[in-house]
């Protein structure tokens, strides 16, 4: 099966009707962040003033509840605030923090971290993305957990290793050959002008995994490589395995003057080929890709979901925020409704 999109812009301030059958109501939030009247207050007391680029949740000890790994970014001209943080849920609704000298790489700065059993041994183990994998001893970290919430740093010989100078984003976790384990597609970015290639780590058992890209060939128009600031996992073309999406950012390079938001589509056993109708996402007049004062859009970040029951996954791509106040808020939150065909 096939798939096609087709675009749809939002603001944030509009509510989406997904559905005329659906009944709509409002959802309503508010902060209790520091509130010493509601459980969790104490995260503000753990977390405040820290330069927290990511955030996973996972239940570390196996006890029932969430605990949370909120990794720093670290160097790049910023202040080194320390660890990375591992906060074990009080099962109160507060949280205590666990310190693990393992997970305490100086001058790590990390943009993305996930919780996935990577060993299939019923709990979860940890990767942590490093956005400054040039620095010695810095790249991107995978960590094998006891089943009580200890890890231990199994990096070195994972291959992980040996991924160098490239700036790690998020590291998304699926099984892509369908045998039966977890592997990772790690992102890269772009950085200084140059755009570096994303790693696709076929889990071999016992933390060690192989590198499957480039992609079985593939490299786009520009040679830059595949790239993104997050994106989304999810059986996009209903075949039964796992397909990507990336929202690439590389608008921010005058040099790239084309569109990058790709899709690519598992073959099946753990091989991609690129969707090929990426005009969908790629629409100039939707993108503003040439306001080059203010890099035009900057897409990042994207959640998959079946936005009117449809059965079908449909996409939400956003947009990073821009550097003048005056043009916060300028580009829409583009909504792509998944047409199954």
């Amino acid at each position: 099966m096939f798939c096609q999109f087709v675009p749809r812009s939002i603001t944030l301030s509009v509510t989406i009707l997904v559905s005329a059958s659906i009944a709509v109501a409002d959802i309503t939030f508010d902060d209790v962040t520091g509130d010493p009247n509601t459980p969790a207050s104490n995260f503000y007391d753990i977390l405040n003033g820290e330069y927290l680029h990511a955030s996973a949740w996972g239940d570390v000890n196996n006890d029932g509840y969430p605990d949370l790994f909120a990794p720093k970014f670290n160097g790049f001209g910023y202040p080194d605030y320390g660890p990375h943080r591992l906060l074990i849920n009080n099962t109160d609704g507060t949280f205590s923090e666990s310190v693990q000298a393992a997970l305490n790489v100086s001058g790590m700065a990390s943009s993305g971290a996930a919780f996935a059993d990577f060993d299939n041994d019923n709990d979860v183990d940890l990767i942590v993305g490093s956005f400054n994998n040039s620095t010695a001893n810095a790249f991107s970290r995978i960590y094998e957990n006891d089943g009580s919430g200890n890890f231990t740093d199994r990096t070195i010989g994972s291959g992980f290793d040996a991924i160098l100078n490239a700036p790690s984003r998020t590291p998304f976790t699926f099984d892509a050959d369908g045998d039966g384990d977890l592997d990772v597609l790690l992102q890269h970015d772009v950085y200084n002008g140059t755009a570096y290639q994303s790693h696709l780590m076929r889990n071999d058992g016992n933390f060690v995994f192989t590198q499957q890209t480039p992609w079985g060939g593939y490299t786009s128009p520009s040679g830059e490589g595949l790239q993104g600031l997050g994106g989304a996992v999810g059986d996009f073309d209903a075949d039964g395995d796992p397909d990507f999406y990336f929202p690439s950012p590389t608008y921010r390079a005058p040099a790239y003057s084309t569109p990058n938001n790709r899709m690519f589509l598992n073959d099946g056993d753990g091989t991609f080929t690129e969707y090929g109708n990426n005009a969908f996402f790629n629409v100039a007049a939707e993108w503003d890709i040439a306001n080059v004062n203010f890099y035009g859009d900057w897409p990042v970040g994207a959640a998959a979901g079946d936005l009117n029951n449809d059965g079908k996954l449909d996409l939400v791509a956003g947009k990073h925020f821009e550097t003048a106040p005056s043009d916060q808020f300028r580009h829409a939150i583009r909504v792509f409704i998944n047409q199954g065909n």
